[in-house]
C-alpha cells in the first residue's frame, strides 16, 4: 500500500519545488496519515505535521517588525533575494530594499552564501511571508552610531567634563585651595574690625561736648542780658 506525500506537506517553512530537495528514493520516513479516500483508494500523508506549525506562535514571537537580524543569502532572483533567517525559514528581501540607489542586478549587491544584516519589515503569518530590508538595517545602524557619538561628546551635568580619575582629583584640589583662601580672608576681616574704635565710645563723647557748649552759652547770656536793670540806675 502506498500513500502520497505532497510537496506542500513536507515543510511548514521551506518552499519546496521538487521532492528531491528533501527526500531521496528508498529513504525511510515517518509520516502522519492526513486522509484516506476509500472510493479512490488513496492515502494522503504529511511530513510537516509531525511538528507544530511555527507560524502559529514561534515565528511571530521571535521575529518582530523593526528588529535587525543576521541571515544568509540562499537565492537571488530578478525581483529580490531570499535570505535564510534560521533552518527552513526564509524571508524575502525585495530588490527595492537592497540599497539606497536603484538596483538593476541584485547579483551586484549580494552573493549566495553571504551573511548580511536585514531589518524585519513585516511578518504575515497567514501568507507565511517575512518582508526584509537591507538598506533600512544600514540606516538604523548609522543612526545608533551617531547617537552614541553625540552622547559621548556631551558635557556632564553641572558643566563638568572630567572623564578620568586625574581630572577629578585636580578638581578636588582646586576646591580645597579656594576654601583655604576664603577662610584666610575671613580671619583678616575679623582683625580689622577689632582695631576700629567702637561706635558706642563716640556716642558717649558727643553728648558731653554738647552739654559743655550749652553751659557756656548760658553763662554768656546771663552776663550780657540787656533786660537786667539795677535799682540804683533808676531815676525819679
Amino acid at each position: 500500500i502506498d500513500g502520497l506525500l505532497h510537496v506542500s506537506d513536507m515543510s511548514w517553512t521551506k518552499k519546496i519545488s521538487h521532492p528531491s530537495e528533501m527526500l531521496k528514493k528508498n529513504q525511510d520516513v515517518e509520516c502522519v496519515v492526513l486522509k484516506v479516500e476509500e472510493d479512490r483508494q488513496r492515502i494522503a500523508l504529511g511530513l510537516k505535521q509531525l511538528h507544530e506549525d511555527p507560524w502559529s506562535k514561534a515565528v511571530p514571537e521571535n521575529y518582530i517588525p523593526g528588529q535587525i537580524v543576521e541571515g544568509t543569502v540562499t537565492k537571488i532572483t530578478n525581483f529580490g533575494v531570499f535570505v535564510e533567517l534560521e533552518e527552513d525559514l526564509e524571508g524575502l528581501l525585495h530588490v527595492s530594499e537592497l540599497a539606497d540607489h536603484k538596483v538593476e542586478d541584485p547579483h551586484a549587491e549580494v552573493k549566495i552564501g553571504e551573511k548580511i544584516l536585514v531589518k524585519i519589515l513585516r511578518v504575515d503569518a497567514a501568507e507565511r511571508k517575512i518582508g526584509l530590508s537591507k538598506k533600512r538595517a544600514e540606516w538604523s545602524i548609522e543612526q545608533e552610531e551617531d547617537s552614541e557619538q553625540v552622547t559621548a561628546s556631551a558635557p556632564r551635568r553641572g558643566g563638568l567634563d572630567a572623564t578620568t580619575r586625574d581630572d577629578l582629583e585636580l578638581l578636588d584640589s582646586v576646591d580645597e585651595n579656594e576654601s583655604a583662601t576664603t577662610e584666610a580672608a575671613d580671619d583678616d576681616a575679623t582683625v580689622v574690625a577689632t582695631d576700629e574704635t567702637p561706635a558706642s565710645d563716640s556716642a558717649d563723647v558727643t553728648p558731653a561736648l554738647d552739654d559743655n557748649q550749652d553751659k557756656a552759652q548760658g553763662d554768656g547770656e546771663s552776663e550780657t542780658d540787656p533786660t537786667t536793670v539795677d535799682d540804683n540806675d533808676v531815676r525819679p
